[in-house]
């Protein structure tokens, strides 16, 4: 859809005044009348043709705004001889408004928190009500005297009503003989009530267990009245079958012939383990290792269970360590666990054997220009936590490569050394690997304005080693940009590539090239005027009237839908892209450019691309082109074209459907002058207010309006 208004604060200031207007509204809405505050609405009457089962829904739409319904008024529905059945949605959490009903037989509260005082007063026919699950407030009277109720159930969330824990709110209900309370809040209703809370509900026949590798089964006895019963009793959660001792929580839902509800019932249930035997297996290691996986052997598992079962295998324990010397331990185990089974234990036998010992030099790196590092050697077989054995001749490390060696490998070798505790071969030899060191070749943010000449593009390095410079670089860097006289501003990339270098691995960080303009131009728009003395106009440059003779400028500022006019206001400052009309003697004008800061709420469209056409509705609006002939404007019919740099109206389809053409009155001619800011309160005595649609009222609120032939703010 094409852009009605231009972005602008003062069409930030229209929908603020669009949105209060709709305050405290009120409207009807298919069988419910709403009182509008916000972006809420509360039900507050109803119409003639009520239908006896209703359910209120839980948005309305008015004047393109949706509400959310979120309360019943306390009159909304008073003494309906219609209504038997009530469904409110989630989104009402106050409820009140059916006071005298005495149809009404049943109603569901999917979302109510509060329920006002005398909301169901004399309801004489209700028999059942759906508290729902959110439900936290009961006031003074709410179910006074509504004697065919049988039984409440109260939710979790409850936690006042009125007269503290005495059920005032149910005088009269003498048929209750049931309540179930979900939460911990409970109160008397009378003196014949029974009370049902969450220990109350559910009676458990079993609470131990065998282990039997399967999980127990529920064993119950319902306590409820009033035709309550578990329904869902399938999808209950499976119990552990775990030994062990459990607290769950299991959510039921009971249900009779007219609602249900959902809760939580604790049940505390323990499975008791069985014997499981484990006799540890013999192991052996070498001298100075460390001891291995220890491991047993279970049996008396029950079904097909396994050690995966096992929770915990237990820990090893002997007297065996790495400096220990050959020979045979005792080894045994303690601790093992699994969920189902408790153990009996028997050991096993640790033997130790001798060792022998490998070497090797470390392979290593370094980057070029650096001193060698350290090197070392890699022992396999060293036990007790040595890092190298003791020696009674150490081994010597030997290389040819120094600090200014080139990149490549060299060999590192060692003679062989004696060690004390261990049977040494040979120290295999290895290498040095001088890996290029890098380099960081960076280019610059550059600053070039167009009349001068383009700055010199220099680098900076980072990472030479041995005091070298760029010489050293056998190709040297390529530092170029795509900016060119011709560019236009803004920012281009200086790139670097193309260096080479024996030693050094080269890596590039490129540069900005920030182009800024020249010294300004002037220029100007041409705008003819023919001989109807009027045009429209849309630049896409800011434009400024001020000095220019025999000319003006125009915005369509607003309309009136009685006498179908629209309101052109003067203006001497244009912002690009602005529609407006433009009235004069004939002729060929010169409109300079400049920087303007103004904006306009405004009923022109402008174009600023080639000739477009259009068409006679666009959406809501009804579009109107400037007619050639007698300068009016007039409805489109069909289609019509639009030329570059000319502006067209959209004027709503609901004040102006239908009307061929609209008249014009000029503000700096017709007495209606520029907006005024009007503070003080005012009385339906100081003459008469339109709105911008030429609306009549009696008393403004905050908003534009039109009074005594100017535009007037009401804050």
């Amino acid at each position: 859809m094409k852009q009605t208004f231009i972005k602008s604060l003062c069409l930030a200031c229209l929908m603020l005044i669009s949105v209060n207007a709709l305050a405290d509204t009120e409207v009807t809405i298919g069988y419910l009348k709403y009182s509008l505050s916000g972006n809420t609405a509360t039900v507050i009457g109803y119409t003639a043709e009520l239908p006896k089962d209703l359910e209120v829904p839980s948005t309305i739409e008015y004047n393109g705004l949706t509400f959310s319904v979120t309360t019943i008024g306390n009159k909304a529905f008073q003494n309906s001889s219609i209504l038997e059945t009530v469904i409110l949605p989630e989104s009402v959490t106050s409820v009140g408004g059916f006071w005298g009903c005495k149809q009404l037989k049943s109603a569901i509260l999917k979302g109510a928190e509060y329920i006002q005082s005398n909301s169901f007063y004399e309801c004489s026919s209700l028999q059942w009500i759906d508290l729902g699950p959110r439900l936290s407030k009961i006031d003074q009277s709410a179910f006074h005297n509504c004697s065919s109720l049988s039984y409440l159930v109260f939710p979790s969330t409850l936690s006042w009503i009125y007269g503290s824990v005495v059920g005032w709110p149910f005088d009269g209900c003498d048929l209750i003989q049931n309540a179930i309370f979900l939460g911990k809040y409970t109160f008397s209703i009378n003196s014949n009530v029974k009370k049902y809370t969450l220990t109350d509900i559910i009676t458990w026949a079993n609470n131990s267990f065998n282990y039997t590798g399967s999980a127990p089964v529920y064993s119950y006895t319902n306590n409820l009245p009033a035709g309550f019963k578990p329904v869902n009793e399938a999808s209950w959660p499976v119990l552990d079958k775990n030994a062990g001792t459990y607290s769950i929580n299991i959510p039921m839902t009971f249900a009779n012939d007219n609602m249900s509800f959902e809760v939580e019932i604790p049940y505390e249930y323990t499975i008791n383990p069985i014997t499981l035997k484990a006799k540890v297996k013999d192991a052996t290691r070498e001298y100075g290792d460390d001891n291995p996986e220890f491991k047993a052997e279970f049996s008396g598992f029950i079904k097909d269970e396994d050690e995966s079962v096992l929770t915990s295998k237990g820990t090893y324990n002997t007297l065996a360590t790495s400096k220990s010397d050959i020979g045979t331990y005792d080894i045994t185990l303690s601790d093992a666990k699994a969920k189902n089974y408790v153990f009996e234990y028997e050991k096993g036998t640790l033997t130790i054997t001798k060792a022998s010992l490998s070497a090797m030099v470390k392979k290593t790196s370094k980057e070029y220009g650096d001193d060698n590092p350290e090197f070392s050697i890699e022992y396999y077989g060293l036990k007790n936590g040595e890092t190298e054995p003791a020696w009674t001749s150490a081994p010597r490390i030997e290389t040819d490569a120094t600090k200014t060696s080139i990149v490549g490998v060299y060999p590192v070798s060692a003679s062989n050394g004696v060690p004390k505790n261990y049977e040494l071969d040979e120290i295999v030899s290895s290498t040095l690997s001088i890996t290029a060191a890098p380099l960081t070749i960076k280019a610059k943010t550059y600053i070039w304005k167009l009349d001068e000449d383009m700055p010199e593009l220099t680098l900076t390095y980072e990472g030479f080693k041995n005091d070298e410079t760029s010489e050293v670089l056998t190709k040297q860097p390529v530092v170029t940009t795509t900016a060119t006289k011709d560019s236009e501003p803004g920012d281009y990339e200086v790139s670097v590539s193309g260096a080479e270098a024996e030693n050094y691995s080269i890596s590039y960080v490129n540069g900005i090239l920030k182009v800024i303009e020249g010294d300004p131009v002037t220029t100007e728009d041409i705008i003819t005027i023919k001989d109807i003395g009027k045009t429209t106009w849309c630049s896409k440059y800011d434009l400024d009237f001020t000095n220019v003779e025999g000319i003006k400028a125009y915005t369509a500022t607003g309309y009136n839908n009685i006498t179908k006019t629209i309101w052109l206001t003067r203006v001497m400052e244009v912002p690009a892209g602005t529609g407006i009309l433009v009235k004069g003697d004939a002729g060929t004008y010169k409109i300079p450019h400049a920087e303007v800061q103004s904006a306009y709420a405004n009923w022109f469209v402008g174009n600023l691309g080639e000739t477009i056409s259009i068409s006679a509705t666009d959406g809501d609006k009804t579009n109107y082109y400037l007619s050639g002939k007698d300068g009016s404007f007039v409805s489109v019919n069909g289609n019509a074209n639009i030329g570059k740099n000319k502006a067209y109206l959209q004027l709503p389809t609901s004040v102006f459907g239908g009307t061929r053409s609209i008249g014009i009155s000029y503000d700096d001619e017709d007495g209606t002058t520029s907006i005024k800011n009007l503070t003080p309160a005012l009385t339906e005595g100081e003459g008469v207010w339109y709105t911008l649609q030429g609306q009549r009222v009696a008393k403004p609120g905050k908003g534009l309006y039109i009074h005594n032939g100017k535009k007037i703010i009401v804050r």
